[in-house]
Order: structure tokens, then sequence, then C-alpha cells
């Protein structure tokens, strides 16, 4: 099965594309080849031959060649003390391109031979040799950019005798085979100034699960039809801009595995709504669509009395969500408000409350901390007390999470809820989805970006 071992270059290996003994037969059939010495091993370029013409179309078939594509077909052999220096595969002909390379062992060395990455990320790879494996890599992007991490030597062989049989693929820098191999799954994440640590924990969860990590930059995304996803790929949209949106719903397509319960075409207007009519606890919520006065007064009025939050849209980290005390202030704020073309909410203030995060991933939540007031503020903030990603989750609050992202067709999300100890009463303020989730992984422990890739994969 082919897997991938490295964020950078696009590089996979699969231990068994033939057995051992598989290639032990072909080793044998191609043992009286001519061979030319060099330094940096002996070597010969074959035309076409029945000998390796079924091992051929199974490593073209897994990379996904296009048809017309030009391949060149290298044997060599190494002896005690032979490898080869670093190197990058740059080589045209024509109007195609050397883009992809894929090694086949068909005698390992006993000792030495490794093929080597030095600056493959987040670490080097060392590919030991195997009898059987394939090691392919592309040297260049998806959107056709040279990947210098692609960069590789062979190590000296120390014991025994290295045969290989390489497959150097030319075809066009565009296109669906630009995309990686077809025999393996994809992990499309969508970013668009997504905070480092979200990117680093799914792409380290995908690279372990052997996926096929496709970070899509939102800004310089083409929108071609041959980008979208195979039935089977996973989908996740990490960032929250209208564009990595619009990309994720070019991406998808029926049988893409993703967090939305339908489709990612599904919208929400009004979340607060959408969660009341569930039959779910949501604080007391009007939309401020007047600078009416007796309107202001009047929704004041219903919402408890002052103080109430207003909260803006888009706004992250409590940015857009203030504290009113007095009317004059609700007035003034409002007519700003509208005056630019905004729409805030009118909340509830609910005092003696607790406000707790829950990371909801499929139909458990996975993750859960209280955040604490800082001095002087009245919006709570991510703890910094590692402890604090401990503290049991009251009795219920669960449940009701996992309930409201469901309510809103979704599998994944951070449920904001405030809880009130002296009755246990609870309050949904709202799902986000996409979550930043590292708090409850870096500060937790808990595994959240794997528990989501496994989700996915479950479907």
């Amino acid at each position: 099965m082919l897997r991938r071992v490295s964020a950078a270059p696009r590089l996979y290996v699969e231990d068994q594309l033939c057995g051992e003994a598989e290639a032990a037969e072909l080793a044998d059939a191609l043992r009286d080849e001519v061979l030319e010495p060099t330094a940096y091993g002996a070597w010969a370029d074959l035309p076409p031959r029945p000998a390796f013409a079924a091992v051929e179309a199974r490593v073209l078939a897994a990379l996904g060649a296009p048809p017309g594509s030009l391949v060149v077909r290298r044997l060599r052999r190494y002896a005690v003390g032979e490898g080869h220096p670093p190197h990058e595969d740059r080589y045209v002909e024509g109007d195609l391109t050397l883009y992809a390379t894929a090694l086949l062992t068909l005698h390992a060395a006993e000792a030495g031979g490794e093929t080597r990455f030095p600056d493959a990320e987040p670490q080097p790879v060392h590919v030991r040799s195997v009898a059987g494996r394939l090691t392919l890599w592309l040297g260049f992007t998806a959107d056709g950019d040279v990947d210098p991490t692609s960069r590789h030597d062979a190590a000296p062989v120390a014991v025994g005798e290295k045969l290989t049989l390489t497959f150097f693929v030319y075809a066009p820098l565009h296109g669906a085979h630009m995309e990686g191999p077809a025999a393996i799954r994809r992990f499309a994440f969508v970013d668009d100034g997504v905070p480092e640590a979200t990117r680093r924990l799914l792409c380290e969860a995908a690279i372990d699960r052997g996926l096929d990590w496709r970070p899509v930059d939102a800004g310089r995304f083409d929108l071609h039809p041959c980008r979208r996803l195979r039935p089977g790929d996973l989908l996740y949209r990490a960032a929250v801009s209208t564009r990595a949106g619009l990309v994720t719903q070019h991406l998808w397509a029926p049988g893409v595995k993703s967090f939305y319960m339908t489709s990612p075409y599904q919208l929400t207007l009004n979340q607060t709504w959408a969660l009341e009519r569930a039959g779910l606890p949501v604080p007391l919520t009007i939309p401020a669509i007047s600078t009416s006065r007796a309107s202001l007064r009047a929704w004041a009025e219903r919402l408890g009395g002052l103080p109430l939050v207003v909260k803006f849209g888009g706004g992250e980290g409590g940015v857009g969500t203030l504290r009113v005390d007095s009317l004059a202030a609700l007035f003034s704020l409002v007519d700003h408000a509208r005056s630019q073309g905004l729409n805030p909410s009118l909340i509830q203030y609910l005092p003696n409350t607790t406000h707790w995060r829950v990371v909801v991933v499929g139909d458990r939540a996975v993750a859960s901390y209280p955040n604490p007031l800082p001095p002087d503020d009245f919006r709570s903030r991510a703890p910094d007390d590692p402890a604090a990603y401990h503290e049991p989750l009251p009795e219920g609050l669960a449940a009701l999470a996992v309930t409201a992202t469901r309510a809103l067709d979704v599998r994944f999300g951070g449920v904001d809820l405030l809880h009130r100890a002296e009755d246990g009463q609870a309050w949904i303020l709202e799902v986000n989805t996409p979550c930043y989730f590292a708090h409850a992984q870096d500060e937790g422990g808990v595994d959240v970006a794997g528990a989501m890739l496994d989700a996915l994969l479950a479907g």
C-alpha cells in the first residue's frame, strides 16, 4: 500500500510493490544487461522489456501518469563503497519535464544503500534498501513549482550489492497527474492564513497515517476542474475566509470525506436560531436591525435588561464582542454599526457562569477546558495553566456539545458553552467550525488532529 512519508517533498513508499520472489526473478532476468561502470555505480538505460512490463504498468498506475508520458527506464548496480552524491532530478525532453521518479529495489544491500532526502520536512528521511520496495517522489509541487526538498542521494553500500530499476516519468507540468499519485488517499487542507500550529498538527497526523498531505493555499488556487478531489479523499477547510469557503466548495465532490454531514454548500444564516429551533438552550439573542430607540429599549428589556452583550460577526478571540451597560452606549453603538452596514446581535448577559470550550469530533467530545476571565474583562481566554485542560467537564455538557454540532449538520467543532454551577444550567454560545484546537492538543495532551483524521477515514 502506497503511503506518504514526508510533508515535503511529495515522497511515497510502497513496501511491496512486488514480493521478494518477483523482485529476485526480475533481477535474475536483467542480470546479463551490459552496464556502464561509473564512480556512482554501473548503469544502463533500457528499452521496454517484457520482463518488467507488468511491474512498470503497476508503477505508472500507482503514480497516475497521463497517457503519452515519456518513461526512461534505468537499471543501476551499486557495489560496496558505491553511492550517488546529492542531486535533484531536473531534466527536460522537448516540452516534457521529468516530474516523478519511481525507484524499485530489486536486490537490497545488506547494509547501507539508503535513498536519503536530507532537506525533507519536517525532518530528513532515509528510505532503507528493501527488495520489492518502491520509493516514489515528485520534484515539483502541484502548482508546478520546483520543490528544492526533493534533493536526494544514495548512501554508499556498506555490505553486499544493491540493484535498482528506476522509472523516470516525463509529462507536461500541469493537469491531474500533478496532484500526486492516484493510488493514495489525499487529505486536502484548505489554508488562508491558518495558525502554524493547526497546520503542523494536522500535517503530522496525516503523514502518520500515510495520507497524501495536500495543503491548498486559497489565495493561489487556480480553480481548475482537475484539482477536484476523488471519492474517498479527505477535505478540511481550516480557514474561515470567504475564498477558503469557495475553494472548499470547488474541491468537494460526492464521496469526499469531510465534516459536513451533507455538503459544503450548506449555509446557516443564523446559527443561534438554528440551535434554538433544534430545542437547544441558547442565550436570548436579537439581531439589531433597527436604530429605533423604542425598538432598542424593548429589545433590551426582552433580553433581561442591562447590561447586555453586543456581538459583531467575523471576529476571533473575543474581538467584536462588547458589553453594554447603558442605553446611551447601546444607542450610539447601534447607530454606528448600522451606518457601516453592520447588523450586530444583542445577547442576554449571563453572569456567574463559566465559559467552557468543548471540542467535538464525530459523535464524541474529545477535549474540553474552562476559559478563565482575565482581570478587568468580561471576555474569557484560553487558560495558561496546563492543569486546566484536565479539569472534569460538568455533567451533561459533552452530550449538549455533540447535539449542537449535529444540529448544524457538522461533525467537528469547538463548542462554546456557559455553565452555571449553582443550578447546573448551561447555554450554547456558538459552534466554531473550523476551530482552533491546538490548545487542547499541545497543552492538554489530547490528540485532536488524530481524532479528526480517524473520524474522516471512518466515514
